[in-house]
């Protein structure tokens, strides 16, 4: 985002004949131009992203199931665990089996509840 808001204003300011420090005839009015396009895309990108995000929130399909998300989407979208979740899986549950070799079967276990801290933990205390 940065780049594009940075790339609109340094045409305004460095373009060789209307450059705004090149200063030549209506430089001003070139880099207010400018300008007026940056807040008009904006605008733009600012209105139909929010028609499009307020759409997606009414009819349901802007988040994952609740279920989906409590398991990640490693496993439900991709069919396994990252490198770094494997480590955190075999730290809290035990097992040597490598992460390529885990796969998600379809099954959504919500038997273990989450701690405090928003760990799963295993024992359901």
């Amino acid at each position: 985002m940065f780049g594009g808001i940075w790339g609109t204003i340094a045409v305004g300011l460095f373009d060789n004949e209307k450059g705004l420090f090149y200063g030549g005839d209506g430089c001003g009015t070139f880099f207010g131009y400018q300008l007026l396009a940056l807040v008009c895309v904006i605008a733009w990108v600012g209105g139909t992203s929010s028609i499009i995000f307020y759409t997606l929130k009414r009819l349901g399909l802007f988040r994952v199931d609740k279920a989906i998300e409590i398991i990640g989407l490693d496993i439900a979208e991709m069919g396994g665990l990252s490198e770094d979740i494997y480590e955190k899986v075999r730290r809290d549950f035990g097992g040597g089996a490598s992460p390529r070799a885990l796969s998600f079967d379809g099954k959504i276990n919500l038997s273990n509840k989450l701690d405090s801290t928003g760990n799963v933990n295993p024992k359901n205390e």
